[in-house]
């Protein structure tokens, strides 16, 4: 019988997440389906999202924080795959300012967060 893989098992054995954390606003958009996109400053995050060689490194699953939550507090924690990363001209409804250049996370899929933080609570022991 063939059998879907299950994203849930993915997240949690992927070396590729990237945590990002949010204030409320920027994170209810996320969960409500709104926003589809995050942004970062370029010259900030520039090491974060380059390999050492230069090449823009790849990201499975992006993961927001609202906040700095302990990893009990699941409600305040939410998991996308993503979708590209690239750099760009933001959305200014987004959180964007006109004009200025940003590492644009584009996501997709939600997926369920709650084994990622499971194992990395585990891990901590």
């Amino acid at each position: 019988m063939f059998q879907i893989p299950s994203p849930m098992k993915s997240i949690v054995n992927s070396d590729s997440v990237l945590v990002l954390h949010l204030r409320r606003c920027w994170f209810d958009m996320f969960a409500g389906g709104v926003k589809k996109c995050e942004y970062r400053d370029l010259q900030k995050y520039n090491s974060r999202f380059r390999n050492p060689d230069g090449t823009i490194r790849h990201f499975d699953y992006v993961v927001f924080a609202l906040g700095y939550p302990r990893f009990g507090e699941t409600s305040r924690w939410l998991a996308f795959e993503v979708s590209s990363l690239s750099c760009g001209e933001g959305v200014p409804e987004w959180g964007a300012v006109s004009g200025v250049i940003y590492w644009c996370i584009a996501v997709g899929q939600s997926v369920d967060v709650l084994p990622w933080l499971s194992s990395r609570l585990l891990a901590k022991r």
